[in-house]
């Protein structure tokens, strides 16, 4: 069963911190995920056993989210936004269905509803949303543009073996899990 509130309270945890700069670099508009070390990888885990990947090579950083034998990952240019990156990551978690008590519990936070509904209201005219559609409509119209304007992949990754193997996945795949 997939812990997708585990992503972003580790991503909170790590804050996004620019191993470069020592200091958080989502506070500043515009940085881009260049400030991140070359081929830096991080690895952090939570009690549960959650493994949360986070790692810069080949020009993209890659955020692998492991809470089984599957994992879930995100490939982001370097020249993408820190802002943008974990907007998505933020509105990824929050979209998609929840069958763990806990992250439905994340979900129904007050502080939480509101910050995504800022995120979506941040990026529906860019994003050329219908106002007319309900809220998951937009968020999702949102997420289909950030993942366009900033060329995010994402794909489903299985360790078989010893071996990585990575297949694409497409934001339609998650929402029917």
């Amino acid at each position: 069963m997939k812990k997708w509130g585990t992503i972003v309270l580790m991503l909170s945890m790590v804050s996004m911190m620019s191993p470069a700069s020592g200091r958080d670099a989502r506070n500043t508009e515009g940085d881009s995920l260049k400030k991140f070390s070359v081929d830096m990888v991080d690895v952090y885990k939570d009690e549960g056993g959650y493994q949360l990947t986070l790692s810069v090579r080949d020009g993209f950083m890659r955020v692998e989210f492991c809470p089984d034998n599957t994992c879930d990952e995100f490939r982001f240019p370097v020249t993408s936004s820190l802002d943008r990156a974990y907007d998505f990551l933020y509105l990824f978690e929050f979209s998609i269905p929840s069958y763990d008590e806990l992250e439905r519990k994340w979900k129904g936070k007050a502080d939480v509803i509101k910050h995504v509904s800022r995120l979506t209201e941040r990026y529906k005219v860019l994003a050329k949303c219908n106002s007319k559609d309900g809220e998951q409509a937009r968020r999702l119209c949102v997420l289909r543009y950030l993942i366009a304007s900033q060329h995010i992949e994402i794909n489903t990754v299985r360790y078989d073996e010893g071996k990585r193997v990575a297949s694409p996945a497409s934001l339609d795949e998650f929402l029917t899990k």
